[in-house]
């Protein structure tokens, strides 16, 4: 049996945490492919939306740069929360993707929030994200990666670009999920 001041404890110190997981084929999210040689398709994966990238130069085996790449709309994030990125990915590849990631930090109006940097410019405020390759291939790779929120933060913008290896006729990587949490140190 818990006790009434244990419930008092927990009520006092109890801090909400936030999540959202991104619905890929909806405005939650913005693709991006270099020179129109690859190609994105939405589907449904184990009951969340995902999306595919695949080559699209049909069966020409000329090698084309198919850098791919995803970014959220804008999402809130609290001031001083340590955040953790989840990125699911499935594929056939040949080789393990290299993935890099960042987040862009902004106010409340969507604007970046900003800092000085050595040279007197102006900088948006960044965090680059390091993000585990997937493994093998045809396998699914659950990536991980954490972050803390700047304490001024109010959203923040995700996104992550794949630039090699290119994806070939016959292969497809898939995002199968995207999401984000947060909780505080």
């Amino acid at each position: 049996m818990i006790s009434g001041f244990a419930l008092l404890l927990a009520a006092a110190t109890a801090v909400p945490a936030f999540d959202a997981e991104f619905s890929l084929e909806s405005k939650d999210c913005s693709y991006q492919n270099y020179s129109n040689h690859s190609r994105h398709a939405f589907s449904q994966v184990d009951g969340h939306s995902a999306v595919t990238f695949t080559y699209a130069n049909g069966k020409d085996a000329k090698a084309y740069d198919t850098m791919w790449g995803v970014e959220t709309r804008p999402f809130a994030v609290t001031g001083g929360y340590e955040g953790f990125f989840k990125i699911v990915l499935s594929g056939k590849v040949g080789m393990a993707l290299r993935p890099g990631g960042q987040i862009t930090w902004l106010k409340a109006d969507g604007s970046p929030l900003l800092y000085q940097d050595a040279l007197g410019k102006m900088s948006p405020v960044t965090s680059s994200l390091k993000l585990p390759p997937p493994g093998a291939e045809d396998g699914v790779t659950f990536a991980w990666t954490r972050c803390q929120v700047p304490p001024e933060a109010k959203l923040a913008k995700f996104g992550f670009k794949v630039d090699s290896p290119d994806i070939k006729a016959g292969q497809q990587v898939t995002v199968r999920t995207l999401a984000y949490y947060e909780h505080v140190r």
